[in-house]
């Protein structure tokens, strides 16, 4: 679809938006009222009479729901092709998928009211016999002043209709509750509060409660296994909170939240204990960071900078915890502090498992080193050979690799030239004792050139000017 030159209706359409389940959303401007909007137009099955019949049933359970935090209808008809299409409000913001995908900085209470406003939202609806059964992060859209709007009621399933059902599970897999996994029949507002949970749980670790590699074990998951414990993502969140967010994320729904309201109340309930939480989590960054410090490095004999580089032991700023998009970060957060902390118990982790992977040659490289300075230059060859066999890429293995070759070279050649010294010195003490002086000279001067400090060729030298000195003029 060309910019500006299509219609829909007597909208005119400016660009597209995006693609959801049903149809296709576009921005366009509504040339009467003169202000923008966005368009969703039904696209493959329109002529379908039950899809068509469904797409409308979107638009008129959401056209009945008055609330600040759901997105407004302002129209639904059909465009000159045939097509439904639904006008809504348009809002300028990015949804939560990017602000989670981004890692884009909000304080936790920021995070707090969102999914607060989101709670009473789907209450509302739910209140008004809609269940909206696709919550994820990318139907809440944050508006530039902050508020939070629900979008795409278009899996919604109104109580008192059918006409949304359709075979099979529907909804973002990594966000779908037990029972729509189940396909069940009678899904009720304690499966939108599921997802809104898992969306929170995502939002506020940046991790998945139920992350697998492929649809069907994240389907696995959901159905069979407890979601990931929170305190294995944030290793100092509060029991208060995980049990919060596990109670709305159970198997059984008669086991969650009556409602959102009751989530809702649990959240805040937890709020006001967050400023004597922080304490406790700085004291725990503080210990974690004072292990940083000391370092368990000692167990090896070596600096820990040898075994890990520097970039992982500065602990003078956060390090990926935010993109660099975000907004200025207050690192007295308790959402940045819950992070803080997972990253410097990761870092550690990290390093105690380099540490341990590396002692076993960190401690052959010390005693190939010790063996080559004692001159035990072939014992330091085969221990070496034993080691680069175990670790063959590590670089530090080839350099001691290399400086006990040069050292076995140069002993070597100190080794022929001793042999070279002793024969010259051999001849040198034959032609002295045939009384050959010039000869038996002309061989230690060799000698001194190759070591003038030999101390059996100076000896010889001086015993050869002496007879020198005695030889008579002409002899």
């Amino acid at each position: 679809m060309k910019k500006f030159e299509q219609n829909i209706g007597k909208y005119r359409i400016e660009r597209p938006l995006g693609s959801g389940a049903m149809g296709s959303v576009y921005l366009a401007h509504d040339p009467n009222l003169n202000r923008s909007v966005a368009i969703k137009v039904m696209k493959a099955g329109a002529e379908d009479e039950a899809l068509r019949t469904r797409f409308f049933v979107e638009g008129q359970s959401v056209a009945k729901l008055d609330h600040t935090n759901i997105i407004k209808i302002w129209g639904l008809d059909t465009d000159q092709h045939g097509r439904p299409y639904i006008v809504m409000e348009y809002i300028e913001g990015d949804d939560l998928k990017t602000y989670i995908d981004k890692r884009l900085y909000l304080s936790f209470d920021e995070k707090l009211r969102i999914i607060s406003e989101v709670c009473r939202g789907l209450h509302h609806a739910h209140e008004k016999g809609v269940i909206h059964r696709d919550v994820k992060p990318s139907n809440i859209r944050i508006k530039r002043d902050g508020e939070a709007k629900i979008l795409d009621f278009g899996l919604a399933r109104l109580d008192s209709a059918n006409l949304t059902r359709t075979r099979g599970p529907v909804g973002a897999p990594y966000y779908m509750s037990p029972e729509q996994w189940g396909a069940a029949r009678d899904l009720d507002r304690r499966s939108d509060l599921f997802s809104l949970a898992a969306v929170f749980y995502e939002l506020i670790s940046y991790v998945r409660p139920f992350e697998a590699e492929t649809i069907s074990a994240v389907m696995g998951r959901i159905l069979q296994d407890q979601h990931t414990p929170l305190q294995e993502v944030l290793p100092a969140c509060p029991p208060q909170l995980s049990g919060i967010v596990g109670r709305a994320l159970s198997k059984d729904r008669d086991e969650r939240f009556r409602d959102c309201l009751e989530f809702l109340s649990a959240l805040h309930d937890f709020q006001a204990l967050v400023p004597a939480l922080k304490g406790e989590i700085e004291k725990k960054i503080e210990r974690v960071e004072f292990e940083f410090k000391t370092g368990n490095a000692q167990s090896a004999g070596l600096e820990i900078i040898d075994l890990v580089g520097t970039d992982v032991l500065d602990l003078s700023s956060d390090r990926n915890l935010f993109s660099e998009e975000s907004s200025s970060v207050d690192p007295t957060d308790f959402g940045a502090l819950l992070l803080r902390h997972a990253d410097l118990c990761s870092r550690l982790k990290s390093v105690a498992s380099q540490m341990e992977a590396a002692v076993p040659l960190l401690q052959g490289l010390r005693t190939a080193k010790r063996q080559m300075d004692s001159g035990q230059l072939e014992l330091c060859r085969r221990t070496l050979e034993r080691v680069g066999s175990a670790f063959p890429k590590d670089p530090r293995v080839a350099r001691l690799r290399a400086a006990c070759q040069r050292v076995m070279e140069e002993r070597r050649r100190n080794e022929e030239q001793e042999v070279q010294v002793r024969t010259v010195l051999m001849r040198a003490q034959d032609a002295l004792g045939r009384g050959r002086i010039g000869l038996a000279r002309d061989l230690v001067f060799r000698v001194l050139e190759i070591d003038p400090a030999h101390p059996e060729a100076l000896v010889m030298r001086d015993v050869i000017r002496r007879k020198e000195t005695e030889q008579k003029p002409g002899d």
